[in-house]
């Protein structure tokens, strides 16, 4: 009777874990499929988001082209005289500026040697150590003339 009885408890033991390994292999499963269903609504709606991109791609491919297309024919369109005149223009431009900014620094040395007379006029009146050497004012004017001479 004794060998009956722990037959059987071993039998519900048994029971028991196989029930147990079922419910929690059944979990397993369960999650794994949640998560493959997860995985799969992402895939979709990645593969959507492709999807749009690549029209998206094509869409501003076709429009660059045709852009490209209109700036080749707006160029072909543009005489070449107005294309040189443009060119000319801009040199034109940067010249003058440059002549600006040369009249400006020739006004802005004359200010320095007016100030650099005036500091040794304050240091000494005419007892400079180099008497030889010519004023401000006077080294500007020889250098007007160098220059007028050269252009």
């Amino acid at each position: 009777a004794d060998a009956a009885e722990s037959e059987a408890g071993a039998a519900a033991r048994l029971r028991q874990e196989i029930e147990s390994t079922t419910a929690e292999a059944n979990a397993r499963i369960t999650q794994a499929s949640d998560a493959i269903r997860t995985l799969q609504d992402r895939l979709s709606i990645r593969r959507g988001e492709l999807t749009d991109v690549r029209a998206e791609t094509e869409r501003m491919n076709a429009e660059a082209a045709i852009l490209e297309e209109r700036n080749q024919r707006a160029a072909a369109d543009v005489p070449a005289p107005v294309a040189a005149a443009s060119r000319d223009l801009a040199v034109e431009e940067e010249a003058a500026r440059v002549r600006r900014e040369i009249e400006v620094l020739r006004e802005q040395k004359e200010a320095l040697l007016v100030i650099l007379d005036d500091l040794y006029g304050a240091v000494g009146r005419g007892e400079r150590k180099d008497a030889a050497e010519p004023s401000g004012q006077e080294q500007l004017r020889q250098q007007q003339q160098q220059q007028q001479q050269r252009e």
